[in-house]
């Protein structure tokens, strides 16, 4: 019997879509921009609508971040992991990371995102991380284009061979000695679940090697008298990338939290804005983005 070949593969396209299995590359996942790169580049997966029309027209008028009832992630506990040949990343690297993630938490910096986190119950934001528990050298070659399948599995593999399983109140970062070709991302988050825990979803955020990267890196963009930073432009601009999707992750982990009309989050409305350095509590001077206020409106550097 001869098959009807219109028939047979608009049978296959339902037989996909009913898996509910995206490519996983689009799966949930969402893009830091490079500088120059315009909105309407950004790959969004399984965005929630906004169903509330008069809140769409308000958030025109003001551009504001609106809420969409789902998790908010307060106070992530952060596991950092490094992927890829140590020769390959700058040599200050992951004790610059380190020390970034380290000094992250409860600051001015994370206070901005405290006005969205107090309405539903959070007095504050304090992410966790301990260099010497939460740390992994995976020295193995990384995945060569950053697909959310691989970088997904890298952190199912720390979860389940160094942390017991995957972590409920973690965010797992993975960063990489390569980058990416042909992509106009600097970072993503997502959302991921491991195959031995499939009921625990849990974010990630990948942070490809920007040391070099037209559009990521940030060189030496700013001295402030008698403020420092000891590490190199590489680390900086990864800290920088890293700021922006921690703060996401914060207020929209899986994507059901705090984006606008156009489905920008905390840090994309204010990608690549720059005002004074910000004082972490490691006291260094670090060159991150502004985040997006609605008690403001507008891109603010510290609360």
């Amino acid at each position: 019997m001869r098959l009807n070949e219109p028939a047979f593969i608009l049978a296959a396209i339902v037989a996909l879509l009913a898996t509910n299995r995206l490519p996983s590359f689009a799966e949930a996942r969402h893009i830091m921009r490079q500088q120059g790169v315009s909105a309407s580049s950004q790959q969004v997966g399984n965005r929630a609508a906004v169903r509330n029309s008069e809140q769409v027209r308000s958030a025109r008028r003001v551009r504001n971040l609106m809420y969409h009832d789902g998790s908010l992630l307060p106070r992530p506990h952060l596991h950092a992991i490094y992927w890829g040949n140590p020769a390959k990343f700058p040599s200050d690297f992951v004790t610059g990371m380190n020390d970034f993630l380290q000094a992250y938490g409860g600051t001015g910096y994370t206070d901005i995102m405290t006005q969205y986190l107090t309405p539903r119950g959070f007095l504050s934001t304090l992410p966790s991380f301990e260099p010497k528990a939460d740390s992994w050298e995976d020295t193995s070659e990384p995945a060569p284009d950053g697909a959310l399948d691989a970088i997904g599995n890298e952190a199912c593999s720390f979860a389940e061979h160094v942390g017991g399983g995957p972590d409920p109140n973690g965010l797992y970062v993975i960063m990489t000695s390569n980058f990416p070709a042909h992509v106009n991302f600097c970072a993503y988050h997502a959302s991921w679940s491991c195959p031995a825990a499939p009921s625990i979803t849990f974010p990630i955020a990948y942070l490809p090697n920007l040391n070099k990267v037209r559009g990521c890196y940030l060189g030496p963009r700013f001295t402030s008298p008698g403020v420092t930073n000891p590490y190199s432009d590489g680390v900086r601009s990864n800290a920088n990338a890293a700021a922006h999707e921690l703060s996401e992750v914060v207020t929209d982990p899986l994507f059901e939290g705090w984006f606008d009309n156009r489905g920008n989050e905390i840090g994309d409305k204010c990608n690549f804005r720059f005002r004074h350095p910000a004082r972490l509590s490691d006291s260094f001077a670090w060159q991150i983005q502004e985040l997006w206020s609605n008690n403001n409106r507008q891109c603010i550097q510290s609360e």
